[in-house]
Parts: structure tokens; sequence; C-alpha cells
């Protein structure tokens, strides 16, 4: 990683902890919004819901 964007993640992060942890805070919001609440919206029956969340095992 060039030391220009290096330096912009440690200002904009306080440590490698957080930057991780919003990193993994970013992904299970796409998680949730692209395939858990697909998945379980109640106005699918119920066997389509289940053919949603298996497709992603």
């Amino acid at each position: 990683m060039p030391a220009s964007k290096r330096a912009a993640s440690i200002i904009f992060f306080k440590s490698k902890q957080d930057l991780m942890l919003a990193a993994l805070g970013h992904q299970s919001q796409a998680i949730d919004r692209m395939i858990l609440t697909p998945a379980l919206c109640s106005n699918l029956p119920p066997l389509e819901r289940s053919y949603n969340l298996s497709i992603y095992s």
C-alpha cells in the first residue's frame, strides 16, 4: 500500500483494530441488506424464504 493511502487510514482510524471493526461492521450491514432481509421477508411464502437462505449456504 502506498504511504499516502496508509497515512490516510491511520489518521481516520486510531488503530488497526478500529479499522478492522469498521470493516466488519460494514460487511455485516451488507450481508443483512443483501441476504438476510430478502430471505426473511414476511411477504414471501415460507418455501421461497427458505430457498433464499439456502442459495447462500
